[in-house]
């Protein structure tokens, strides 16, 4: 069975607070409503408008359907610009992360500056901050879908909307997380969120610029310090995104060495330092190696040039391809935040046994949509065939035997966190041997944040569209 829009639930994280090392953390269960007011974010105070504020919170896109089945190509994203004075991105986090540990990439939404048309390679938005990134090999959602029309009085911004194609006029329906013409969502001004059959909506290819061990230096087997020349492809800046940032080899002492640029530019590993001007492509410190390359051989970067580069307010992103269709101003580009599936996931198993085997290539774990969370889960032999199991943050969930099936439920759902079969389980375990399990839930973790500047006027309705696309 496919996966269904209703199958896609947002729930907020356990931990809800403005204190950065409390903020965040693993899944909770309040869902996030649409169309109720301050249903993630706070409102903002008086105080907190006139002096500035920004604040992150963070949730999760969950994957419930009752199937089992995943959810493929996942893309989360802001479908609309603030109506307000502030401004918002989303960001991927982890699991667990907390505020103070985030390290993402801030994907906003910005409107198209120039009309795009069909064959080019390169798209220009209009961004409300200029901290708006744009992922490296990821994705841009470009879409004409703001419709104008007459909208009746007592109509406020957020609420959901349908046409009459009998007398040609919106009119307020019960608050709908749907957008498909001819339905919509108002935002303000005449104008409403609409997927409607005269715009388009295109999913793009970011580009990844990678380029692979580039020669910046040479050693020369006495000199630990070798000079590095800049990196060539800098016009818009060194990538410092998670997982595409620059790394720096050289063979020392006859073994390949590594060496870790970090995210503004620091170097760790092999070295006792280095620094690389981000921006320029430049090293301001060349990097110390912990033992000289060895004469003749090349010290090499692989790295990525980012895929956009900002004038003011305006970032000129790049693209992987070509777009299919024509664009005019009044349409948005959105960067995503990106999960290629949204499935639950054993991420270890350890089993700690002289002799006790289990199988779990040919009978891995059932895991469940609903069911399984985050957590580390140890399996304690208390026989040759008995076991008890808990869980790091929910304690003891039962006890099992290799005989049959082991199900412990998840008493927030009412289905099981995981399932081992009894076949999976060979001979030779004895008390006190234990297997630990790490798991994960069908879950895409995801910051916000919202930026408001100091001074800004009050606005009593605003709202902002978080939309996924999915497969």
């Amino acid at each position: 069975m496919a996966v269904e829009s209703t199958d896609i639930l947002l729930r907020k994280s356990e931990l809800q607070t403005n204190v950065a090392s409390l903020n965040g953390g693993r899944l909770g269960r309040q869902a996030i409503v649409h169309g109720v007011r301050h249903a993630l974010l706070p409102r903002v105070s008086k105080a907190e408008r006139l002096a500035g504020l920004t604040r992150v919170r963070k949730f999760f896109v969950c994957n419930e359907a009752a199937s089992n089945d995943p959810a493929y190509d996942m893309r989360i994203f802001l479908s609309a610009c603030s109506v307000a004075g502030d401004g918002y991105a989303l960001g991927l986090g982890s699991q667990a992360d907390k505020e103070n540990e985030i390290n993402t990439v801030w994907c906003g939404v910005g409107q198209v500056a120039e009309e795009v048309e069909a064959g080019g390679n390169t798209v220009s938005l209009t961004m409300e901050s200029a901290d708006m990134e744009f992922p490296n090999g990821g994705y841009l959602i470009l879409a004409d879908n703001l419709y104008g029309g007459w909208v009746p009085e007592l109509v406020n911004v957020g609420d959901s909307l349908e046409y009459d194609e009998t007398d040609y006029k919106w009119r307020k329906i019960a608050n709908v997380p749907d957008i498909t013409w001819p339905r919509g969502i108002f935002l303000g001004n005449d104008v409403i969120l609409c997927n409607h059959r005269y715009g388009t909506v295109e999913t793009l290819d970011l580009a990844d610029n990678l380029h692979e061990a580039e020669q910046i230096g040479s050693g020369d087997g006495v000199n630990a310090t070798p000079t590095l020349t800049r990196l060539s492809h800098n016009a818009n800046g060194v990538c410092g995104q998670p997982g595409k940032r620059p790394v720096v080899t050289a063979t020392c002492g006859g073994v390949a060495r590594t060496v870790a640029v970090g995210k503004t530019g620091a170097c760790s590993g092999y070295c006792s330092g280095g620094q690389l001007n981000m921006a320029t492509g430049e090293w301001t410190t060349p990097i110390t190696w912990t033992s000289p390359p060895d004469n003749g051989t090349s010290v090499a970067c692989t790295y990525r040039e980012l895929c956009y580069s900002y004038n003011g307010l305006v970032a000129t992103v790049q693209l992987a391809g070509q777009v299919a269709n024509a664009h005019s101003t009044s349409a948005h580009g959105c960067a995503c935040v990106y999960a290629a599936e949204v499935a639950p996931v054993v991420l270890d198993w350890v089993e700690t046994s002289t002799a006790g085997t289990y199988d779990e290539g040919a009978y891995p774990p059932e895991l469940n949509n609903t069911g399984t969370i985050f957590e580390t889960w140890t399996l304690t032999f208390t026989s040759e065939t008995a076991f008890s199991v808990s869980g790091a943050t929910v304690g003891a969930v039962g006890s099992g035997a290799r005989a049959s099936a082991f199900a412990p439920v998840n008493p927030a759902t009412g289905t099981p966190y995981f399932t081992l079969k009894s076949a999976g389980w060979g001979g030779g375990w004895v008390s006190g041997d234990s297997i630990v399990i790490q798991t994960a839930p069908a879950a895409v973790p995801v910051w916000i944040k919202q930026v408001v500047p100091a001074g800004i006027p009050a606005v009593s309705h605003n709202f902002i569209p978080v939309e996924f696309h999915f497969e």
